[in-house]
């Protein structure tokens, strides 16, 4: 049986570069999954008294610029409302650098899971985080 090589290799090249850009997927999705799914197991439910508990934080660094990107949930300390919680982004131009974020949306862990899990805010957290490592460039 006579098997046309080049065109089974051309299948390999192309199904390698997918598995490439694949693998280098936008790491601002990255986070929101990875933060959806983190808050889903760590942030205390509504109604359990407790008002207070540590952040949940996914965390990006790039390895060329040394920016990092973070997406956090954590307590808002609301007197009016003891169960909100926060989701806050969060850049830094290094390590050691100034700290820089601003507040996504403000709620229930209900709030926040669905808006973490909503396709169409991504693009709202993308900007967020592009508004945060612009005033850190500006050195606002």
């Amino acid at each position: 049986m006579n098997i046309d090589n080049s065109i089974n290799g051309l299948n390999k090249m192309n199904y390698r570069k997918n598995i490439e850009i694949d693998a280098n997927k936008d790491f601002k999705r990255e986070l929101v999954e990875s933060l959806y799914k983190k808050v889903r197991q760590e942030v205390p439910q509504e109604g359990m008294g407790i008002n207070k508990f540590e952040p949940v934080t996914v965390k990006y660094k790039d390895a060329d610029t040394e920016d990092v990107y973070s997406l956090s949930v954590q307590s808002a300390y609301d007197k009016e409302a003891p169960d909100s919680k926060v989701l806050r982004a969060i850049y830094q131009l290094s390590e050691d650098g100034p700290v820089y974020y601003m507040n996504v949306i403000r709620g229930s862990k209900q709030d926040i899971l669905d808006y973490l899990g909503n396709e169409n805010n991504l693009g709202k957290v993308k900007g967020c985080l592009s508004i945060l490592k612009e005033r850190a460039l500006q050195g606002d």
